[in-house]
């Protein structure tokens, strides 16, 4: 599932895209969660917030909270999640976060996106380049064990149920419990962590194909006549 090497990526879209969501799944539901009350303060009026710089203060202040989440292992990201939706169920409601969501979609440049599996069908394959996780669900195996399952949800509103190995699986899964069973935290998930998650792919993307790029252009001049000589 956690494929991110380039060149795999390139030969495996869809593997690339589920691995990446995956990985990131539970630090950017913690990112959107803290992203709310940095987003709520920005909006106070100030005549030094532009939006340029409310921008640039909300990515450099993801970037820091990034930081501090890759030393939690996969308990500690649980607890903190639980204790951010507490404080979200307190002080927020449904109005306050389609404000913060749409205010946050303004600074971060993010593209709109199904939050939900369309009523009715949609003409086309599913669009793995979109796909975000809708919901997991798991089923008892015969052995005793747990099987997940991921309903992932494309840009256009299409699904398509994956399976997931045990690790992962139970990740996800205990996020979107935590999530399913707070109205106010799946509706941000919803409105602010999937078009973030959206960004982030596309941004590991770009690095991606201009650093396979790069090393097509290098590989072109070393097999050239003058490759050796600078």
């Amino acid at each position: 599932m956690n494929d991110t090497n380039p060149s795999s990526s390139a030969r495996h879209p869809a593997r690339w895209r589920i691995g990446f969501v995956v990985s990131l799944f539970a630090h950017v539901v913690l990112l959107a969660l803290f992203g709310v009350w940095y987003v709520r303060r920005l909006a106070e009026p100030s005549p030094s917030h532009s939006t340029e710089v409310k921008s640039s203060q909300i990515e450099r202040q993801l970037a820091i909270e990034s930081h501090q989440a890759d030393d939690l292992d996969s308990q500690e990201r649980q607890d903190e999640l639980e204790q951010k939706v507490t404080k979200l169920n307190r002080v927020s409601s449904q109005q306050s976060i389609n404000e913060m969501a749409e205010k946050f979609h303004e600074w971060m440049d993010t593209d709109p996106r199904a939050q939900h599996p369309s009523e009715e069908s949609v003409d086309g394959p599913f669009d793995f380049n979109t796909a975000q996780i809708y919901d997991v669900h798991r089923n008892a195996t015969a052995d005793g064990q747990w099987e997940y399952v991921s309903v992932l949800l494309d840009a256009d509103g299409r699904t398509l149920e994956v399976t997931m190995d045990a690790a992962d699986g139970e990740s996800v899964y205990r996020t979107m419990q935590t999530l399913n069973a707070n109205p106010l935290a799946a509706q941000l998930y919803r409105q602010i962590t999937m078009p973030l998650l959206d960004k982030l792919a596309r941004t590991r993307q770009q690095i991606q194909r201009a650093a396979g790029s790069a090393a097509a252009a290098e590989q072109e001049l070393e097999a050239s006549p003058d490759g050796g000589k600078r």
